[in-house]
């Protein structure tokens, strides 16, 4: 503030043979692109413009050494703009989060006591590489001390790419990779490579786990580092040390001068002498709560982790690194493999939805689900193009999970600026997820005076759900919003979708629309009926416990009671929609819920970040 810079730059080439080159001026970029090298150093008002010109180009600095920036005036600032690779070596604590899902396989018998846990955590090591258009900023502060900081380029987007030490030789100590993952999972975790071997398992099968494992960790460490550096803004370095060159030791100028080529790893590896770090996203990243998302799906019948091991399969989810296990058998009717998980996300994450499903259900009705540790449901979307609208539905969706208030939602998007509509975000990641215990799990099919919920009760939340999580700017919104917000035209519509022409004549809607309408009418019908059919199943066999206060599955009326639970669990599986699997379906538990669950939302992306968190609060009676 209150200063004034002149500011010279050169744009050139760098020489497609670069890489064969042994000269110092490389900065980590990429052979054969376009440079951009700018200098900049205070000046008067008053100065003559010609002579300051000539004072800047006879100045001119390059930082490419640290006699380079010894040399630099006190208040100049050299910068070199361009496309490459800056790398570095990453160690960061992984916290696993465990996910029990359950399916109606699992709850036809007798379950196991499988013991679980959270909160163990996982040590990776890796390469990690930024790569896209970035810049190398000098700052001259004294005449001893500089600033040096790394950024992406304005309206550029870095690819973040993290391989473990692990994945480089999998085939190495692969076993040793499972187990430490599991002991992170469970106490009782003691298998040796032996125990799966005698089980029928080949060394290329547990090769394969391991490389699932190693696949599922690079993958959160991606998104983590990613989601990090969007929150780093276009005028925030994503990198930023403040250099002594007074107090350099041998080992710090070694690691500065790597740094000026591109490789952060010397003074991102731990204290050096004359280096402090102001801010790395490598850092932060270590510092936050980094998680990695290990499901169990149709594993809650089996007796310990190794005969998990042995019967299951690692499937790895593309997107965000999370990590299901899933037994053989369920694996195999769903189609789902090792070898097609980067195809079949999509699927993947409607057989989890199926599985929270399940285990609301089984978790609530106390015969066999005694666990510890909350079972989760979440959404994610990763888009390579962002939209104002884009942005305004996930602060939509923070609204209707109560992490913020209609206020708040509207006081950051009038904060874009005027013009945000025409804005692109570019590249986003939107990820929310929620967490409930057997307690919470019993409020979404009753009240807090144990009355089981009418299906009215859940049409009005699926309908609210609904319309906070419609696209925003949909020209069809008009359309779809009606039935959802008007309950005489809703109720209007109970005779049935051959009823809906006529129903919505008066309302000049097309037949795009009608569509729609339809498509909503029919998931919302189809969440609704189906908990409240479950409830009705659950409340008749919790009725039957209370009075006679045992669990015994040889006696002839709880069998019934339970077989009958397991049929409505296994149809509306069976018709579970694509969409819950969604940000609809995570709100709809959520608001049926009454906002209990322990929820996160995050999204990330260039030019707009939120990170919201609610923690789980009692049910009544629970």
């Amino acid at each position: 503030m209150g200063q004034t810079y002149l500011s010279g730059a050169l744009e050139a080439s760098l020489a497609a043979d670069l890489n064969d080159q042994t000269g110092l001026l490389q900065f980590g970029l990429n052979a054969g692109t376009n440079v951009i090298l700018c200098y900049s150093q205070p000046v008067q008002p008053t100065d003559k413009l010609v002579p300051a010109i000539k004072e800047v180009f006879e100045s001119f600095c390059v930082p490419g050494e640290l006699e380079d920036l010894r040399g630099m005036p006190v208040g100049s600032i050299a910068s070199v703009e361009g496309c490459g690779n800056l790398t570095l070596s990453a160690a960061v604590d992984l916290l696993t989060v465990v996910n029990p899902l359950a399916t109606v396989a699992t709850a036809a018998v007798p379950l196991a006591k499988i013991s679980l846990q959270e909160g163990g955590s996982l040590s990776v090591v890796g390469a990690l590489s930024f790569t896209g258009e970035y810049k190398i900023q000098a700052s001259k502060l004294d005449a001893d001390r500089v600033l040096l900081g790394y950024s992406r380029m304005r309206g550029k987007e870095l690819d973040v790419n993290f391989t473990s030490a692990v994945s480089v030789s999998a085939a190495v100590g692969s076993f040793d990779f499972i187990k430490i993952l599991l002991q992170a999972v469970s106490p009782d975790a003691a298998l040796s490579v032996d125990d799966l071997k005698k089980a029928g398992l080949q060394d290329d099968e547990i090769q394969v786990m391991s490389k699932a494992i190693a696949a599922g960790i690079e993958r959160s460490l991606e998104v983590a580092f990613r989601a990090e550096l969007d929150f780093s803004d276009e005028h925030t370095s994503a990198f930023l040390y403040e250099i002594d060159l007074s107090a350099l030791d041998d080992a710090a100028k070694v690691a500065v001068r790597g740094a000026l080529r591109g490789n952060l790893s010397g003074v991102e590896g731990g204290p050096l002498a004359g280096v402090k770090s102001l801010r790395s996203v490598t850092g932060t990243t270590r510092e936050r709560t980094r998680k990695l998302n290990l499901s169990l799906l149709g594993a809650l019948n089996v007796a310990s982790i190794a005969e998990l091991v042995q019967k299951s399969t690692f499937i790895v989810d593309p997107d965000t690194g999370n990590i299901t296990i899933i037994d053989k058998t369920t694996a195999s009717e769903v189609g789902l493999t090792i070898n097609n998980f980067a195809k079949d996300a999509a699927k993947l994450r409607r057989i989890l939805a199926d599985g929270f499903l399940t285990t609301s259900v089984y978790r609530s009705s106390q015969t066999g689900f005694k666990l510890n540790i909350n079972s989760r449901c979440w959404a994610f979307e990763l888009l390579n193009s962002t939209s104002f609208d884009g942005i305004q539905g996930c602060l939509n969706i923070a609204g209707c999970l109560g992490l913020m208030s209609g206020a708040d939602a509207k006081s950051k998007l009038e904060a874009l600026g005027a013009r945000a509509d025409h804005l692109e975000f570019g590249r986003s990641i939107f990820f929310a997820d929620s967490g409930y215990d057997d307690a919470i799990f019993r409020t979404l099919f009753f009240d807090d005076s144990g009355h089981g919920r009418p299906q009215p009760y859940y049409e009005k939340i699926g309908r609210n759900a609904m319309a906070a999580t419609l696209p925003p700017g949909d020209p069809t919104d008009r359309a779809r919003l009606l039935p959802l917000t008007n309950d005489k035209v809703w109720q209007a519509m109970s005779g049935g979708q051959t009823t809906f022409p006529v129903v919505l004549a008066p309302y000049g809607f097309n037949s795009v629309e009608i569509a729609d309408i339809t498509g909503d009418y029919s998931i919302i019908m189809w969440w609704s009926s189906a908990m409240h059919s479950m409830s009705e199943s659950l409340a008749n066999l919790l009725a039957f416990l209370s009075k006679t206060g045992t669990q015994d599955p040889t006696g002839n009326t709880f069998t019934s009671l339970r077989e009958d639970l397991n049929k409505k669990v296994k149809a509306v599986t069976q018709q579970t929609h694509d969409r819950f699997s969604e940000p609809w379906g995570l709100v709809t538990m959520d608001l049926a819920s009454g906002h209990r669950s322990q929820t996160n939302l995050l999204v990330a992306s260039p030019r707009f970040n939120l990170s919201l968190s609610r923690r789980q609060t009692s049910a009544l009676g629970g």
